[in-house]
């Protein structure tokens, strides 16, 4: 390391590592035989410079405790006159503090950010996307196709390759024009659930409580009804505990996904 940085140590020499035991800690005498220092484990080069120091040195008194003390130190500083001269050079470079990061990946993404991304060359996707697609999920497609198997109706849903449907102007996960029956599938993190969350928990997307969230959904709910609807919800928390405990449930779901896949390749293929 002070060679990369053109540095001299301040204490020439090598220390025998194998020799730091608790039985040599006290030790004072002549220096420690040449295996201590493992001259295997050094490069040629290394290895010559290495013998030839012992050679003049082996009959020297050696202090244990001292020769371990100037080591730690002589490292230690070492390695702080590098740090300086290492923050120093990436500063003239490219005017970054290193050390006002913990890892090199992240000095050097600051490196970057600071010197080489253009002004408004990345995009902050929004949270729910760029298109207002209508969120549907995996569970509410299961009930819906087990309503549809179930209660022999046909149900317009987003699984039938047809979309979600829009009743008195909003989407609907389900209706069945027959019998005008609107099905909503009601996922708890998005309709304040308060069986799942604290009612007074603020939602990290629509920064509103979980009740009023709600009371939204009470209030579209009775909308639709007094617009001459009927109404059918279940709550995301209430079908996962039906898929545990109803055994047709259970057998329906275990032969729906390889449906499902098929409906899915289809569609890709289109």
């Amino acid at each position: 390391m002070p060679k990369t940085f053109g540095l001299d140590e301040l204490k020439k020499g090598y220390f025998p590592h194998l020799f730091n035991t608790n039985e040599n800690d006290c030790y004072i005498g002549v220096l420690p035989d040449q295996h201590y220092y493992m001259p295997e484990m050094m490069s040629s080069e290394d290895r010559e410079k290495f013998l030839a120091w012992y050679e003049e040195r082996k009959m020297e008194p050696f202090d244990f405790a001292q020769e371990f003390v100037d080591y730690c130190r002589s490292d230690v500083d070492i390695l702080r006159r590098c740090c300086v001269n290492f923050r120093q050079e990436f500063l003239d470079v490219t005017g970054v503090d290193p050390f006002q990061y913990i890892t090199i990946a992240s000095a050097c993404m600051a490196v970057f950010r600071t010197n080489h991304l253009l002004p408004g060359s990345i995009a902050v996707v929004p949270v729910q996307g760029y298109i207002k697609n209508i969120n549907t999920s995996r569970a509410s497609i299961e009930w819906l196709k087990y309503l549809e198997k179930t209660e022999d109706c046909y149900i317009h849903q987003y699984a039938n390759g047809q979309g979600e449907v829009k009743v008195e102007g909003r989407f609907v996960d389900g209706y069945c024009e027959e019998t005008r029956t609107i099905y909503q599938f009601m996922g708890c993190f998005y309709h304040g659930c308060e069986t799942c969350y604290n009612s007074n928990t603020i939602h990290p997307l629509h920064h509103k409580p979980m009740w009023s969230l709600k009371k939204d959904s009470q209030v579209q709910k009775q909308q639709l009804e007094e617009a001459g609807y009927k109404v059918i919800e279940m709550w995301e928390h209430a079908f996962e505990s039906m898929k545990k405990t109803d055994p047709l449930l259970k057998e329906f779901l275990a032969t729906f996904y390889v449906s499902l896949l098929l409906f899915f390749k289809r569609m890709l293929v289109k």
